[in-house]
């Protein structure tokens, strides 16, 4: 779902259309659109940790959005070799 939205949003891994958006917020509200409202907060509580600082949760908002882009490229037709092989196991 987060997938065809950002494939919608920016066009395909290989080749975008448009240049990648690194706004946390505006990353979480494509992801809500798209169907999956907690991934974003989900994968941002798993990389925070209550006692950081603003400055490191903002931070930390930043690598929630490159691993959100980071499972979105990995699902290219570059890396389906990677699912032909976990298919073959």
């Amino acid at each position: 779902m987060v997938r065809k939205k950002l494939w919608e949003k920016i066009g395909p891994p290989t080749k975008p259309k448009q240049e990648v958006f690194y706004d946390p917020g505006e990353l979480k509200q494509l992801c809500e659109e798209a169907g999956a409202p907690s991934i974003f907060q989900f994968l941002y509580e798993s990389i925070s940790q209550p006692h950081h600082s603003i400055e490191r949760e903002k931070e930390n908002e930043k690598r929630t959005v490159a691993l959100i882009y980071t499972l979105y490229y990995c699902q290219s037709q570059k890396c389906s070799w990677l699912q032909r092989k976990m298919q073959s196991i």
